[in-house]
């Protein structure tokens, strides 16, 4: 078996991240319209290929896409920090990770650790400071992922809010 952690490209893994993105949603409640909505969701941003966004996917040999992370890093002018004093350009200090999947029969296989570590390596690499997650108290996969790589976290309300500094 042969599997890759990179960058999504549009154009050979739209149709096997649509699925996915169905996986997922059939195994959240029901809901009139949410499938179409986050469908849309994605293809605005993700995979347009949005610039506020960064998609990894995890890719297996004659099976196609079987996770994928996206780190927002969107910039709110509140957020904004120099680089330097002298140079305009201004980087988000934040990059938020909330959309995190892996495919049923692939969990448990270090996947979704590997998407994540990618994530944090390349938001390290472009000069990113932090990288933030949410996680459902009821969802301890994800809150073990995320300690496992070193975020540190907080309880609020029905969620964790973990940050990583880089």
């Amino acid at each position: 078996m042969i599997i890759q952690f990179r960058r999504y490209q549009k154009s050979t893994d739209f149709d096997d991240f649509i699925g996915l993105v169905k996986e997922f949603d059939a195994s959240l409640p029901a809901e009139e319209g949410r499938l179409e909505k986050a469908i849309d969701w994605y293809q605005t941003h993700f995979l347009s290929m949005d610039k506020n966004y960064i998609s990894f996917v995890a890719h297996m040999e004659r099976r196609g896409i079987v996770g994928f992370v996206i780190g927002d890093k969107r910039i709110e002018r509140s957020e904004l920090l120099p680089l330097q004093s002298t140079n305009p350009t201004y980087v988000n200090p934040e990059i938020d990770s909330t959309h995190i999947y892996v495919a049923g029969d692939s969990r448990g296989k270090g996947f979704g650790k590997m998407l994540l570590t990618t994530l944090i390596e390349d938001s390290r690499d472009v000069g990113h400071q932090v990288v933030v997650a949410t996680a459902k108290v009821d969802n301890p996969s994800h809150s073990a992922l995320y300690r496992a790589l070193g975020f540190q976290s907080k309880l609020r309300n029905e969620e964790y809010s973990f940050s990583l500094k880089l």
